[in-house]
């Protein structure tokens, strides 16, 4: 068994669908999709939710997501801990005018800018 999870994800900026495999899955979860597959099947009520999947439903994590195909089809490639998060785009640019070279014109303002892959969202599965 192992773990393909469909998320809709949010956040301020807009929502989004995530495809959540293997062992990303299994971090984020808590439990490896065999034991989860185990749980279900010992299930009296096969309808519901296991607890380590409704457990996620609203809260926050922060993925490091790609797009192989460059179709729009994200994938999670990892949960980033608070360490490892970029500062927002925001708070890391700071565009600075650049002096006049010799003959007198400008360069253009350079800008920093964040990881644009790194993105904080909530689940609402």
């Amino acid at each position: 068994a192992r773990y393909k999870l469909k998320a809709k994800v949010q956040d301020a900026t807009g929502a989004m669908n995530l495809m959540i495999f293997c062992e990303v899955a299994e971090e984020l979860v808590g439990v490896s999709a065999e034991e989860l597959v185990n749980k279900i099947e010992d299930d009296d009520e096969w309808y519901s939710l296991p607890d380590e999947i409704e457990d996620l439903i609203g809260s926050t994590h922060t993925f490091q997501v790609f797009d192989k195909h460059m179709d729009g089809s994200f994938s999670v490639r990892s949960i980033m801990d608070d360490a490892s998060v970029p500062a927002p785009a925001a708070a890391a640019s700071q565009c600075k005018e650049e002096k006049a070279d010799p003959e007198g014109s400008k360069k253009p303002n350079k800008r920093l800018r964040g990881d644009d892959d790194s993105i904080n969202l909530d689940l609402g599965l």
